[in-house]
């Protein structure tokens, strides 16, 4: 799922299987598939706090049971952006305080700033 039209076309002439779909959709508003997880890679670091939230409660609505997500751990002080902005966003600080993730990977990200960059699994409920 992503919400760029071109990418979700491409994408789906590619590797659409009957296994496999793609979906042009906003995270933050639109209603979302229920999965066994939602893996949201490099998405919630481009969305302003209040737009971050919304998405989080999407994924919980959705009925998915767990949520694969970037964070960066050793942020410690999260700063809000508009939507369409970056920043390193550590999930477990505020605003956001989610509890210590089940498992992390290392992305091993070579790009400045991004040394502590993983991908953590939490339950959604």
């Amino acid at each position: 799922m992503d919400i760029v039209a071109e990418l979700i076309a491409s994408n789906s002439s590619f590797y659409t299987t009957s296994t496999r779909r793609f979906i042009c959709a906003d995270m933050t508003r639109d209603d979302l598939p229920k999965a066994d997880m939602i893996l949201c890679r490099d998405g919630l670091v481009h969305l302003s706090f209040a737009d971050a939230r919304a998405a989080i409660r999407n994924f919980r609505r959705s009925g998915s049971s767990y949520l694969l997500a970037t964070t960066f751990v050793n942020h410690s002080r999260n700063q809000d952006v508009p939507t369409g902005g970056w920043r390193a966003l550590n999930l477990q600080a505020a605003p956001f305080s989610f509890p210590a993730p089940l498992a992390l990977v290392d992305e091993r990200c070579t790009q400045p700033g991004g040394h502590d960059k993983r991908i953590g699994l939490w339950k959604l409920a």
